[in-house]
């Protein structure tokens, strides 16, 4: 166990290390107006991501675990099942978001366009994420990780530079589908067939863990 967590520290270390990193450079070079509306932008867009994700990816951890242990042939579904909820989910809230952003963001509603795929995106890496620590692949996450984390942290760097906060706001957009392309392009586990079953256990169990982190 120490060995796997060992792995999965190094991960969450780079990951939310990066974030931290990006948030250091807008800091530094962005005006303290600009600064706020990125801060407005970035809390508004990680409360949407929670809405969408509502639990699903932490589910999912779990049942692949448990399916990998007891029903092996039902872990190759669990990407597809879980894929749709969060389609299904990011679909309803972007949705929503176009419809009253005038109303709910007024004249801060033009930044929080820039990033709106981030409301799919960001519960799409932690489905796999989610995935691969249910398949106990902790190396491989984190040496991901610190590879997406380099790149990040320079492409933020020059976004920042050149775009000022265009640039602060799209840097983890950029971030995260980069690390979700590359968790998608190593996983070899697809099965693309609906199955109630799999259906049931992941929203069941979403459902009360999404209600804990909304409220956290």
């Amino acid at each position: 166990l120490a060995h796997s967590f060992k792995w999965r520290l190094t991960q969450i270390l780079f990951k939310q290390g990066t974030t931290a990193v990006m948030f250091f450079i807008a800091t530094y070079f962005l005006t303290k107006r600009d600064m706020g509306i990125y801060n407005y932008v970035s809390a508004t867009l990680l409360l949407l991501a929670i809405l969408t994700d509502f639990g699903i990816s932490t589910s999912t951890s779990r049942y692949v675990t448990l399916y990998n242990a007891k029903s092996k042939e039902r872990v190759k579904k669990v990407f597809f099942n879980s894929s749709i909820i969060i389609f299904i989910a990011s679909v309803l809230v972007i949705s929503f978001v176009l419809l009253f952003k005038q109303n709910l963001f007024d004249r801060h509603s033009q930044y929080l366009m820039y990033a709106l795929p981030m409301v799919f995106v960001y519960p799409m890496t932690s489905l796999m994420d989610g995935i691969y620590r249910g398949l106990k692949r902790f190396k491989k996450l984190a040496i991901i990780s610190m590879v997406n984390s380099i790149v990040g942290i320079i492409v933020s760097y020059l976004l920042v530079t050149s775009l000022g906060l265009v640039g602060a706001i799209l840097s983890p957009l950029i971030f995260f589908s980069t690390y979700l392309i590359i968790l998608l392009s190593l996983y070899r586990g697809y099965e693309f067939k609906v199955e109630k079953k799999i259906l049931r256990d992941i929203v069941g169990y979403a459902f009360f863990f999404g209600i804990a982190t909304l409220g956290h």
